[in-house]
């Protein structure tokens, strides 16, 4: 599809009801191994849904915290810019440093919510196939994705944060872009990593706290190893403003974002 600048941020793209395989397929793994957290492989029905094409951007929660419903992110700056967040030039960048709490906020005040983990994969990952990336199985160049860092050698396009929608022949079978790099994702449910054993068939989310306040995060970013791009991956957040395990429990980072979904009744 072709580029679109600036972006229609606030689009959405539907997901239609239906069943797909979810998790690491140990028989297409395009060269990365199936991590425990990643498997059983097995299949999930979701009901219709809308997700967001692009990831909720400066200019979007601007708005929000202009409103008096959303906090201001943590910081102003991006991994390696001092004016981000605030500045125009940057409002069609993906907004960093905000917590789970504050996607939450974001979402429910634009009449949305975030998507679950099930939904955020199946919207990745489409309905069809069990590959690797939202685009295929064909390794990632600067054409799909912002950045890539393989065990020590990385082959750099951007080192921080692009527009979001910049890289259109990365996008998923349904037309979400960004789902592998740009910013990791918040996602709805709580981090366990043995819940694929024993996860419901039907529109399945992790509601069941752990010990120790983690959720979700999905689609890796600018900053991450490669097999954290591929659409089975699943991580948590973690990282804080420039260190892991700072800033618990909202864990409001450089490379941490959100996509917002919706739920579609009757379809």
């Amino acid at each position: 599809e072709p580029l679109l600048n600036p972006p229609a941020v606030g689009a959405m793209v539907r997901v239609p009801a239906g069943e797909f395989m979810m998790g690491c397929d140990r028989q297409n793994t395009g060269g990365f191994p199936c991590l425990d957290k990643e498997v059983p492989l097995h299949p999930v029905w979701l009901e219709t849904f809308d997700i967001d094409k692009y990831e909720v951007t400066n200019g979007e929660y601007r708005a929000c915290v202009a409103a008096g419903v959303c906090n201001a992110p943590l910081r102003t700056s991006s991994y390696q810019r001092d004016r981000y967040y605030g500045y125009s030039h940057y409002n069609d960048f993906p907004v960093l440093y905000v917590s789970w709490w504050d996607a939450q906020d974001y979402c429910g005040w634009v009449g949305k919510r975030l998507p679950t983990e099930a939904e955020w994969e199946k919207a990745a990952r489409g309905p069809i196939d069990t590959r690797v990336f939202p685009w295929g199985n064909e390794f990632p160049d600067c054409g799909r994705i912002n950045r890539i860092h393989l065990e020590g050698d990385i082959i750099q396009c951007e080192d921080d944060t692009t527009k979001v929608g910049s890289l259109p022949y990365g996008a998923s079978p349904y037309g979400a872009m960004d789902m592998a790099g740009n910013v990791f994702e918040w996602v709805q449910d709580y981090f366990l990593p043995s819940y694929y054993r024993f996860s419901p068939y039907y529109n399945p989310i992790n509601t069941v706290q752990p010990s120790e306040l983690l959720f979700v995060i999905r689609g890796g970013s600018y900053r991450d190893n490669i097999h954290y791009l591929r659409t089975t991956h699943r991580h948590f957040g973690h990282w804080g403003p420039t260190e892991p395990n700072e800033d618990p429990p909202f864990h409001r980072s450089s490379r941490l974002g959100f996509r917002c979904a919706r739920s579609v009744i009757g379809e």
